[in-house]
């Protein structure tokens, strides 16, 4: 989760809030599907107060914001299959219409007494939330999801103090592994990053990239083995903030994990110079709002789904 905006900074704050103010007409996981309940749920996205609640089965996204005093519909509950308010008892449909005023049971409802509702979808195991339909990109595609040969493995969220396009802007960073990542996966003495070519195909970029790494226990290397030369690793990002990493390892790792993949990892490292936890390019990505899916043989492959949520 990102929770802060870059304004003023001098580093392209231009371009970042275009691109914030555009992103409305975007898609944004705000939050897990297995998360959004008959409870509700209080997210921000954009700066815009959201209500995430299932309602009949189906996740739904309202303002979080009673049309009759202004209670966050985030504190109600629901009855019947519609969303309550907490202070006086209004009730919501699916589509945002009040449906009853325990007040006035056979008073009329006034027309324009409904809560805006936002476009929502549920997709990878997230649900996603555009502001201002229709959006300009489509949901993205992750090709491990739902491929019985990979597991998944949930990892908390976490909150980053920067913008989510810096955050991409990180996560597909190799230049920064000599420095903040030194002796885990860069080498502050081999700091050069060879020229690959990046593929813009409709809304996604991709590129292929393997550099040499320190050797790397999580990714069943031998500890004391020589500097490792990977496997180019397949990174796709999808706008506006998602990224998906399929990284090959070497076969003989799958002889050292339990039946379905690789081991769990180990407690995670603080990363002191870019405010995030964890090994930001690892095998696996504490991101914000994210599915992680692991593969076993032939090859292990390790795919990252990194989403940030704007906030």
């Amino acid at each position: 989760r990102c929770c802060v905006r870059e304004r003023g900074s001098g580093l392209d704050s231009d371009a970042e809030e275009g691109l914030y103010r555009r992103s409305r007409a975007m898609w944004h996981p705000v939050a897990y599907a297995d998360d959004v309940t008959e409870a509700p749920i209080a997210v921000r996205l954009l700066d815009e107060p959201l209500a995430i609640v299932r309602l009949e089965g189906e996740a739904v996204a309202f303002k979080d914001l009673c049309i009759h005093r202004g209670t966050a519909l985030s504190l109600g509950t629901v009855e019947n299959g519609e969303l309550q308010c907490a202070y006086h008892g209004w009730r919501f449909d699916s589509s945002g219409a009040c449906v009853r005023i325990p007040s006035r049971p056979e008073g009329s409802i006034p027309r324009k007494a409904r809560v805006e509702k936002y476009a929502c979808e549920e997709a990878a195991g997230l649900v996603w939330v555009c502001l201002e339909p229709p959006a300009l990109f489509p949901l993205p595609e992750y090709r491990a999801w739902g491929d019985p040969d990979y597991r998944t493995v949930r990892i908390p969220l976490y909150d980053w103090n920067s913008s989510a396009a810096r955050r991409v802007e990180n996560f597909i960073d190799f230049s920064h592994f000599p420095f903040v990542h030194a002796g885990v996966l860069g080498n502050p003495d081999k700091p050069e990053i060879p020229d690959h070519p990046v593929t813009r195909l409709d809304h996604t970029l991709s590129f292929q990239l393997g550099v040499e790494e320190v050797p790397n226990a999580l990714k069943g290397d031998d500890a004391s083995a020589a500097p490792i030369q990977r496997q180019p690793s397949t990174y796709t990002i999808s706008m506006p903030s998602s990224v998906e990493l399929d990284q090959p390892l070497d076969d003989d790792v799958a002889g050292q994990a339990p039946e379905g993949g690789l081991r769990e990892p180990g407690p995670q490292q603080a990363d002191d110079q870019d405010g995030e936890t964890g090994d930001d390019q690892g095998l696996l990505h504490s991101g914000p709002a994210h599915a992680d899916a692991i593969g076993s043989s032939p090859t292990v492959r390790a795919g990252v789904i990194a989403d940030p949520v704007l906030a």
